[in-house]
């Protein structure tokens, strides 16, 4: 990947196997234990944004995750990778990291990506329900001093970007997302994350 002042994080969720064994990013309807994920559209958010500047470049962050267990199972880095390619990103444009496997990894990984590459802009794309306890994490971890030091930190909603682009396509699967059981049960989640991390509860391995 060329040499860039600002990087565009594109931070992974969880990966699922199709009928024909191919491993792909989540769609709303296909979370976890935890609720819903729909973290494929982080990787549709950060096309459009390639979209609008052809000189953007990409990390793509994510080991295996909670698929760590399964040999065969593929980096999430790698998979995101393959779908930017897909979706007209070039390969040039996007560096992979895949030794983390939450969320704050991730982030631990951002910021020495930030440090070893001098990097003053970042924007760290996710979900909407998950910004809030990234910014928290940022904002509170003592590890996390480069992102801090940033020019510009950015947190991106994926929604945000999908709606904007294209609102007629995205309006109703959204509503209809943030509106179930499935994505009640994630808010939940991500907003105890927050509170146990407001208590030094937060359990960061």
């Amino acid at each position: 990947m060329n040499k860039t002042d600002k990087i565009i994080d594109i931070l992974g969720g969880s990966l699922i196997q199709d009928n024909n064994g191919r491993w792909r990013t989540t769609n709303f309807n296909e979370g976890d234990n935890f609720g819903a994920l729909g973290d494929r559209l982080r990787v549709l958010a950060a096309s459009y944004l390639y979209q609008h500047n052809s000189k953007s470049y990409f990390l793509a962050s994510g080991g295996k995750g909670q698929l760590k267990a399964i040999k065969s199972a593929p980096f999430i880095s790698t998979v995101v990778k393959k779908e930017l390619v897909a979706l007209g990103v070039p390969t040039s444009h996007i560096a992979t990291e895949n030794n983390s496997n939450t969320t704050y990894e991730q982030l631990l990984e951002l910021d020495k990506y930030v440090k070893n590459h001098k990097i003053r802009e970042v924007e760290i794309i996710s979900n909407e329900h998950h910004l809030p306890r990234i910014k928290y994490m940022i904002k509170t971890s003592p590890k996390l001093l480069d992102l801090r030091k940033l020019k510009l930190l950015k947190l991106l909603s994926a929604e945000k970007i999908c709606l904007q682009n294209e609102p007629r396509k995205w309006r109703s699967e959204i509503t209809k997302a943030y509106k179930s059981e499935a994505m009640k049960i994630r808010i939940k989640v991500e907003q105890q994350g927050i509170n146990d991390l407001k208590n030094g509860k937060y359990k960061f391995s």
